[in-house]
């Protein structure tokens, strides 16, 4: 993973992982800490994570990005569908919580088609990734 280092007034330099930069910045979807909107601007972000996660700031920011729909992309297509999978538009959110433990807690809705682009049906896929224990839980259900 590559790493950046941004400059944080009143904290100085920050080490945050360079995807969270890019994808923070150009999301349309909806982000929370504790209830708290997550900003677009990339040093803003970073100053709530920071503030809300303390030293977990930086496993905040490494799956608060496309890791966490990717993890659950990946395990429907392994798991549920083989043909092509599409995420449904502005369906990914993210919540992560800080107290009284460390979860990122994530959802998203799949579109599935088989070979010949036919709609077939839609996955909701939740997932929890709990940073205290370093574990991660995916749950599949048709819709």
């Amino acid at each position: 993973m590559e790493e950046i280092t941004l400059w944080i007034m009143g904290l100085g330099p920050v080490v945050v992982n360079h995807q969270f930069v890019k994808d923070i910045s150009r999301r349309n979807v909806h982000w929370t800490v504790d209830d708290t909107d997550i900003p677009l601007d990339p040093r803003d972000a970073l100053e709530l994570l920071y503030e809300y996660c303390g030293n977990k700031y930086y496993l905040f920011s490494k799956y608060m990005n496309q890791t966490m729909g990717n993890m659950m992309f990946q395990h429907v297509r392994q798991m549920h569908w083989r043909g092509v999978i599409r995420q449904v538009r502005d369906s990914y959110i993210i919540d992560a919580l800080t107290e009284p433990f460390n979860i990122i807690y994530a959802q998203i809705l799949f579109d599935l088609y088989d070979d010949s682009l036919k709609r077939c049906g839609r996955i909701h896929v939740i997932s929890y990734m709990d940073l205290d224990k370093n574990q991660t839980v995916i749950k599949v259900k048709r819709v």
